[in-house]
């Protein structure tokens, strides 16, 4: 399965971290994560 830089946040390994954060609200933590992954992701 090919893996697009665009949506490093959907990489399966964070998935129960995000979920997690969301059921939380933390939403701001949750978009850090998000922006962090992506970031990770680009070439």
């Amino acid at each position: 399965m090919a893996t697009d830089s665009k949506v490093g946040h959907l990489y399966p390994t964070t998935w129960a971290q995000q979920a997690q954060l969301a059921a939380d609200g933390k939403m701001d933590e949750l978009k850090e994560l998000q922006d962090k992954l992506n970031a990770s992701k680009e070439v």
